[in-house]
């Protein structure tokens, strides 16, 4: 029988690129705000393509009300 393959356990958080769809609304949103496509795009690579675009001192992009280098580009 074929073997279904595992998925490592989520850590439960909301990775930056599905909150920034969210934000964006649709994936052609998201693309036409970064230039590239969502399933082309690397977490790492998303993040730095937000910060030249938008800035970090910027507001974050999620409401928090917080600089969105304290809030969603944590840990990079």
């Amino acid at each position: 029988m074929g073997e279904t393959a595992e998925h490592p356990p989520s850590s439960g958080e909301t990775s930056f690129k599905t909150k920034f769809i969210r934000h964006c609304g649709t994936y052609k949103r998201f693309r036409e705000a970064l230039g590239r496509d969502f399933f082309a795009i690397t977490k790492p690579e998303a993040k730095r393509l937000y910060q030249k675009r938008y800035g970090r001192n910027s507001k974050c992009f999620c409401a928090s009300g917080k600089k969105a280098k304290k809030c969603c580009l944590t840990g990079y």
